[in-house]
């Protein structure tokens, strides 16, 4: 936990992307080494990559398994270092189970990154439990 960063925006992060980038490279030169998505929309495909090119563990900590999982199970095993599923989640509604997921990546990191555009969603709602909790964020 102390060397582990996650990341939550908005599907849609536009012209952020090398701040992105930036911040992860510069989290990955203090010291941080693995990072947790959740594996949904733009932000978290950026995230990922730029771990990625970082050399950092990316780790895909997901609600509940998929039959896209599933299908492409090859891509999923080659591209992530390690895929979860909280036990706190297991059976819990999908929708439960996404913010469930969040409230553990949150309380299994150090630092959070976030991209939110508007004040309301999952990632708004993450962010600020962040806060809530004191962990240290860093807004895209």
């Amino acid at each position: 936990m102390e060397n582990t960063c996650c990341g939550f925006g908005h599907r849609k992060i536009y012209g952020n992307i090398p701040k992105l980038r930036t911040a992860i490279e510069e989290l990955c030169e203090i010291g941080i080494t693995e990072y947790l998505t959740g594996g949904m929309g733009d932000f978290d495909r950026i995230f990922a990559t730029a771990v990625k090119k970082s050399g950092g563990k990316l780790i895909l900590v997901i609600p509940y398994m998929t039959a896209e999982l599933n299908r492409n199970k090859d891509y999923y095993d080659s591209f992530y270092d390690e895929i979860i599923i909280p036990q706190s989640v297991e059976g819990m509604f999908p929708k439960r189970a996404i913010k469930e997921r969040n409230l553990w990546m949150i309380e299994n990191s150090s630092i959070i990154i976030g991209h939110i555009t508007k004040p309301y969603g999952g990632a708004a709602d993450a962010m600020a439990y962040a806060e809530k909790t004191g962990k240290t964020t860093i807004y895209i």
